[in-house]
């Protein structure tokens, strides 16, 4: 199979699985829609379940800057000199646009996650663990310096994405369209309660 057919099938899938469930997504649907034949599928994927697990790897080996790893990574190695609202701020900015472009693969992850222990692990272990290691190394280093109070980073570190994950969260639930400029404006609002709390002052 060509490359280019592989990614018109899995960007399919996405589309179908992310819109239908997986449960409820079909193969012959798949194929119509990426304009192969069902067999096609069979014969490069055995199953609608390989196919899944192709869209997965897919997803974590072709697109690593969208995951976040290099983003992040690349945001705290230039972080020495930057206020740590700054950082926060490049930080969501990368989120931003990472939500942006893989929309209908984060559907698909928050929606099957707790059904494909392989795919829960993936996502884990590849991603999860790398991204918070860097993020907790990072807040660790800013209550050294003094910038931030002094509190458990994991903590720190959920409450920053707590944020992002519900507002993301909501909108998969209720089957919304992805609005970029909404969910700016809310991230921007937890952005500030994050840094300043709710009570004033």
């Amino acid at each position: 199979m060509s490359e280019k057919a592989k990614i018109k099938i899995i960007d399919s899938a996405i589309n179908i699985i992310s819109q239908k469930g997986y449960s409820a997504a079909t193969t012959s649907e798949i194929a119509k829609t990426a304009g192969y034949s069902e067999a096609t599928i069979f014969k490069y994927f055995q199953s609608k379940k390989g196919l899944f697990n192709a869209l997965v790897h897919n997803f974590i080996e072709d697109v690593p800057e969208s995951i976040g790893l290099h983003g992040i990574q690349s945001i705290i190695r230039n972080s020495k000199d930057l206020k740590f609202e700054e950082i926060v701020n490049l930080i969501l900015e990368d989120r931003i646009q990472f939500i942006e472009k893989n929309y209908g693969f984060l559907k698909i992850l928050i929606a099957e996650i707790q059904f494909h222990e392989d795919f829960r692990n993936t996502i884990i272990e590849q991603i999860l663990k790398p991204i918070t290691k860097d993020i907790n190394a990072l807040i660790k280093d800013q209550i050294e310096k003094g910038n931030v109070i002094e509190v458990d980073p994991f903590i720190l570190f959920r409450t920053m994405f707590s944020g992002i994950f519900m507002s993301l969260l909501q909108r998969i639930l209720t089957n919304k369209p992805l609005d970029i400029v909404v969910l700016r404006q809310e991230i921007e609002v937890v952005k500030n309660i994050f840094l300043n709390g709710v009570l004033k002052k």
